[in-house]
């Protein structure tokens, strides 16, 4: 694939994903309705096991929903029909193995690296007794990732929308991500997080204090943001932070 179809593909997956994510919220799960309570036992469960041809077996039934490898692909399938290419060309070799190799990829350390700095920022919070979870907007399988990377003996919880059926910035999935505790009130907990929407400005709406984590030289400069709150990299953020605890 040479560049200009792989900028055609680019334009044609952020098409597709968001078709997708207005018709089947959270990855497939749809939303949750406003009479439903965050549920711990519903989180204990963070993954989705696999029978051994490959197919993803979801934990938890959810009304209405389709499993989180369907949606993935049919965003694949239309990516590629966005792009331009017939689907008689594509979906034999979609079907024939491509999607499965990129959904095993896409959830190994394969495909995913780590900052230098984020192993020692999460050993120095546990071994000053902080409590670590992510937050995240994703589905089930973002805890096999941070297994295959290194990262999941380093955090309590992984809270991902799929699961929750609410996505940040909604005050719902803070909540839910809060209920995994006992006795930890909003104003307990700092979210650090890239996106200023959905994380600093999420965040905040939910009653945590908050921060950017801006990879940039400065920190980067944000309209509506404090200096203060945004970071250039976690080794700046322990630095401040482990400085008061």
């Amino acid at each position: 694939m040479c560049q200009k179809h792989g900028d055609a593909f680019s334009t044609g997956f952020f098409k597709a994903w968001r078709e997708m994510c207005r018709e089947h919220p959270n990855f497939g799960a749809g939303t949750r309705e406003r009479n439903e309570v965050p549920s711990e036992a519903a989180g204990a469960s963070m993954g989705a096991t696999r029978s051994q041809n490959g197919a993803e077996l979801d934990r938890r039934e959810m009304a209405g929903s389709i499993a989180a490898s369907e949606w993935w692909l049919r965003v694949v399938k239309r990516s590629f029909a966005h792009t331009g290419w017939p689907m008689q060309v594509t979906e034999p070799v979609i079907d024939g193995g491509l999607f499965e190799w990129v959904w095993d990829e896409f959830a190994s350390n394969r495909t995913w690296s780590l900052y230098d700095d984020a192993v020692p920022f999460l050993q120095e919070a546990k071994r000053r007794g902080l409590h670590v979870m992510v937050l995240s907007n994703n589905d089930e399988r973002l805890d096999e990732t941070l297994q295959s990377v290194g990262l999941r003996s380093l955090l309590d919880h992984v809270v991902v929308s799929r699961s929750e059926r609410a996505e940040k910035p909604s005050k719902e999935i803070f909540e839910a991500a809060l209920s995994r505790y006992s006795g930890i009130q909003p104003n307990d907990i700092l979210h650090v997080g890239d996106d200023v929407t959905r994380d600093y400005h999420g965040a905040l709406g939910a009653g945590w204090h908050a921060c950017l984590l801006r990879r940039t030289p400065d920190g980067g400069s944000i309209r509506g943001v404090p200096r203060a709150h945004t970071f250039a990299s976690l080794q700046e953020l322990g630095s401040s932070l482990f400085s008061r605890t």
